[in-house]
């Protein structure tokens, strides 16, 4: 079995100097094509695009965990093979669904019913 540590020193996909050179505004129209091209509007938004090689993007679909993993996967290969080898894919938070943890905190009061 190989233990992470054998790769610490591995470097990275470098990133190209076109992409890096390149302005925000640049790079996320770039990013926006690629998602356009591919037929992938309906599924993701790119929100970000950073000289240091993160994509950010906002799912527009509910996925399983699985589902939208193996999707952002796939998706940071296109982003590699047809804009910059150095892009890696970060999706946006997507917020906290589960009702029970949105009631951590909050206090729940009588209002304005008063005793009898």
């Amino acid at each position: 079995m190989t233990s992470k540590k054998e790769f610490s020193f591995d470097t990275c996909d470098a990133l190209g100097i076109s992409w890096i050179s390149s302005s925000d505004k640049n790079r996320l129209e770039k990013v926006s094509q690629l998602i356009s091209r591919n037929g992938l509007e309906d599924f993701v938004e790119a929100t970000r695009a950073l000289s240091t090689g993160y994509v950010y993007v906002r799912l527009l679909q509910s996925m399983s965990p699985g589902e939208r993993g193996t999707f952002l996967l796939d998706l940071e290969e296109k982003f590699k093979t047809e804009l910059d080898v150095g892009l890696s894919v970060w999706c946006d938070p997507l917020g906290d669904r589960n009702s029970l943890r949105n009631l951590r905190g909050v206090q729940i009061s009588k209002g304005d019913q008063g005793e009898d």
